[in-house]
């Protein structure tokens, strides 16, 4: 994510959950913007698009967890429409599972 973070001026970071999603717009500081909470479908896709093109006007960074389980409908659509996405948490989570699974115990 660092490599993208001198493009971008905000951070769209998005928790995905079955039935929901939270997204907050941050700014390149870390002051959170403004967040909300929509369905996981097709409605509530077209929702967070309408909420970031109102909150984030400006080059921007979707940050989305569960790229590869509940948020993976969402991360397919961004690419599609073309904005930069990073996976979130999970990526970070299975760097530190590797880092710790290389690193002895001290």
């Amino acid at each position: 994510m660092r490599e993208h973070l001198h493009d971008v001026e905000y951070v769209v970071g998005v928790d995905t959950h079955k039935a929901s999603y939270t997204a907050a717009v941050v700014t390149q500081a870390g002051a959170e913007l403004a967040n909300v909470t929509v369905p996981s479908d097709a409605f509530g896709h077209r929702k967070l698009l309408a909420f970031a093109d109102q909150t984030a006007r400006g080059r921007r960074l979707w940050a989305i967890e569960g790229t590869g389980s509940f948020g993976r409908g969402l991360s397919e659509l961004w690419q599609t429409l073309n904005s930069p996405t990073t996976p979130g948490e999970e990526k970070a989570r299975n760097t530190r599972k590797r880092k710790e699974a290389t690193v002895p115990a001290g």
